[in-house]
């Protein structure tokens, strides 16, 4: 699960950056934020290395440079506040 939550954070802050250059281009400045409503998934992206993680492409490792660098913040969210969420899991009332 963890490295499921990886894989997705790691495609979806390729997207954020690239959203932040076109930003640029037209004079805008901003830090793109990545919510996560995994624990795990943030402490590998925030640490260095992929840690005890066996499968995981270094590729997607380069988010952690990113996070470093301050090109990319992380930030926890609670799931029922996840909108990633609504087509996947139960919604409460």
């Amino acid at each position: 699960s963890c490295e499921a939550e990886f894989y997705a954070a790691s495609a979806c802050a390729v997207e954020l950056l690239g959203i932040a250059e076109f930003y640029k281009e037209m004079g805008f400045v901003v830090l793109p934020r990545l919510e996560l409503d995994s624990d795990s998934a943030r402490r590998v992206l925030q640490r260095k290395g992929p840690g005890g993680l066996k499968h995981i492409q270094i590729r997607c490792l380069a988010v952690q440079q990113w996070i470093k660098d301050h090109r990319l913040r992380v930030e926890r969210v609670d799931s029922k506040d996840n909108q990633a969420d609504v087509l996947t899991k139960f919604l409460y009332a």
